[in-house]
């Protein structure tokens, strides 16, 4: 039935969308639906259509974003974990936004990239991929069920692309280590080498 306590979350797919505030996380299944309405009717006032969505299982946990840079050959050193804040208010409240704010560390090594980025080199060099990866998790709280288990990490999204703001936090923390922002690029597209600062923690509102 509608009012099923069952959680989901809806994401509409397209570049139009990305960082989106139209990404909804249901209470119940009856909010969902009402909220499927909300959204085809907001479309046709503001002139958008959403064709494509993602209908995600909520899965209570601790969402945590982590990164690395490819060359077009292979990972540059470092891994990055990306902690956000979406809600406009404190304490989770508030509308959705893209990010109000983050929490980014440098990690020269990481049992994540070993396990799930690094696996992916193949297929980025076969493409000639240059730029940031990432991959967005839920690392669950565990279900009474044993559907979800405690600590494991379960994908969200897969992103190709320097996120916004967590890069700009990133280009922040190399300008305050005394490094030259420039200079991560050029490694970058020129297969270079560039080291992170692994002991400073960034913030960005």
């Amino acid at each position: 039935g509608e009012d099923d306590a069952c959680r989901y979350v809806f994401k509409p797919d397209g570049e139009v969308f990305a960082g989106s505030s139209k990404t909804y996380l249901g209470k119940n299944k009856r909010g969902l639906i009402d909220y499927l309405k909300w959204i085809k009717n907001d479309g046709i006032e503001k002139h958008y259509t959403v064709t494509k969505f993602v209908l995600q299982e909520f899965v209570e946990g601790i969402e945590a974003d982590f990164a690395a840079y490819f060359n077009g050959e292979e990972f540059m050193p470092g891994c990055i974990l990306d902690i956000e804040e979406k809600k406009s208010g404190d304490g989770n409240k508030g509308e959705a936004t893209g990010c109000m704010g983050n929490i980014i560390i440098f990690f020269e090594k990481s049992k994540y990239f070993d396990e799930y980025i690094s696996k992916l080199k193949p297929a980025l060099k076969a493409k000639g991929y240059v730029g940031q990866i990432s991959i967005n998790n839920i690392f669950a709280k565990g279900s009474d069920d044993g559907k979800y288990k405690a600590g494991v990490p379960y994908g969200l999204e897969f992103t190709p692309r320097m996120g916004w703001d967590a890069h700009t936090t990133e280009m922040a923390m190399h300008k305050a280590a005394g490094k030259n922002v420039a200079d991560f690029y050029i490694a970058l597209a020129e297969k270079g080498k560039f080291e992170f600062d692994y002991k400073s923690v960034g913030c960005g509102v």
